[in-house]
């Protein structure tokens, strides 16, 4: 036998043999009404006391097996349409909807994770800091003779991208600050890379003010990152009037850096007065 609740539409079965008709007065366990179950009444629609020939106050008095009668309803809806089966497909919608937000945060951060360096540098034991500590060189004094002491190199660092096009790329960038009292422009650095004994490798000497991004580092040609780094616009712009206190940033690569790698060098080698205002 299925009964099914007047207010809500929920459907139930139960054995028609433990229903009195018009004494077996049921709650739905779905919205808490209350209606009589009765065998002989149409479904979905609840039988008066009065015209089943109880007593008035038998009509609002709960069967006594009335608990037990309810606790063996199959509560499951005989159509595809019923209640239960409605919840059920707004829990699957709200499982799915956090499993999609989930899904846009993950991407996200592993975004930021491949494309930003100073993310990858706070991941213990990422892709970026097994290349540093694959390729770590250790940095000579920047006091040597010719150097102008009036500009300090400051957050220098140096890291290893692999260029799909170049292949492995060794990465020296840093800030170039201002200590003079005087305006400065044109502010020039000599890198060089030595081996284990200290040989001489490479070396590289360039303007400050250009950089590029870690995605650029991966994917452009050798060329064109050649052409970034050493771009007059970069230079004008902000390597020709740097005051007293402020910085240029400034990044030199070396492609296809040798395997006897073991130290670097860097200096500045030439710095010149700016007109103040200019």
């Amino acid at each position: 036998m299925v009964i099914q609740c007047p207010n809500c539409q929920t459907k139930y079965r139960i054995d028609a043999n433990k229903v009195r008709p018009g004494v077996s007065k049921v709650r739905c366990s779905r919205c808490g009404h209350e209606f009589v179950a009765d065998s002989e009444a149409p479904q979905g629609q609840e039988k008066p006391a009065a015209a089943q020939g109880a007593k008035p106050e038998e009509a609002h008095k709960p069967a006594a097996d009335k608990d037990r009668l309810f606790e063996e309803f199959d509560e499951t809806p005989s159509d595809q349409s019923g209640g239960a089966l409605g919840a059920g497909k707004s829990r699957l919608r709200r499982v799915l909807l956090w499993l999609g937000v989930l899904l846009v945060f993950g991407a996200a951060g592993l975004t930021a994770f491949l494309y930003v360096p100073q993310i990858r540098e706070l991941v213990p034991f990422g892709p970026s800091q097994q290349a540093q500590q694959e390729s770590r060189l250790t940095q000579k004094s920047a006091t040597e003779e010719g150097s102008v002491e009036d500009i300090a190199l400051m957050d220098v660092r140096q890291y290893m991208v692999q260029n799909e096009k170049i292949g492995r790329l060794l990465v020296i960038e840093g800030k170039a600050v201002n200590q003079s009292e005087i305006p400065k422009k044109m502010i020039k650095l000599r890198a060089v890379v030595y081996d284990e004994q200290g040989q001489a490798l490479r070396e590289k000497e360039f303007l400050c003010g250009n950089t590029v991004s870690l995605f650029q580092l991966q994917v452009l040609s050798q060329g064109e990152l050649e052409s970034a780094l050493n771009s007059k616009v970069g230079v004008l712009t902000n390597n020709s009037n740097l005051g007293p206190g402020q910085e240029v940033e400034f990044m030199t690569v070396f492609p296809k850096p040798d395997k006897g790698l073991s130290e670097f060098s860097l200096k500045v080698i030439k710095a010149a007065n700016a007109e103040p205002g200019n």
